[in-house]
């Protein structure tokens, strides 16, 4: 958070717009407001057990799940078998 001075924290980030003379404090953009150090909270129990689980699902040879690249390839097959119609 800032401090009375109207100077941001450490790591913090203000968005300025020069306007003439004047610079003018603006609100921040959403991906701004995601990479703000404020945004950035140490890890909650819930996410450090989901990492825990990951690590050990890799060590144990688990395949990842992911239906995305199968439904790439899917899409892919159905896009040219379109085209030779």
């Amino acid at each position: 958070m800032s401090d009375p001075d109207n100077k941001p924290a450490p790591g913090e980030t203000r968005v300025t717009r020069n306007d003439g003379d004047k610079e003018k404090s603006e609100p921040k953009l959403p991906h701004e407001r995601d990479q703000s150090a404020s945004a950035q909270v140490d890890g909650t129990p819930m996410d450090d057990e989901r990492a825990r689980k990951g690590h050990d699902d890799i060590e144990r040879g688990v395949v990842d799940t992911d239906k995305g690249p199968v439904l790439e390839q899917i899409d892919e097959r159905m896009k040219r078998s379109a085209t030779v119609k």
